[in-house]
């Protein structure tokens, strides 16, 4: 069972390192930007939300 999960974790890794690179080419392309509390607050919870599941 232990393969499963370091697969699952290795997916996961993966899916945020992509989430994160389209982040960055998004945030180049906007001029708005939101504080680092607000940021860091909607990330807290999709995080929070997924290991709920």
């Amino acid at each position: 069972m232990g393969n499963i999960q370091s697969e699952t974790k290795m997916i996961n890794e993966s899916d945020i390192e992509q989430k994160l690179d389209e982040a960055d080419s998004v945030s180049e392309q906007i001029s708005a930007r939101y504080s680092s509390a607000k940021v860091f607050g909607r990330a807290r919870n999709r995080i929070y939300e997924s290991s709920e599941k």
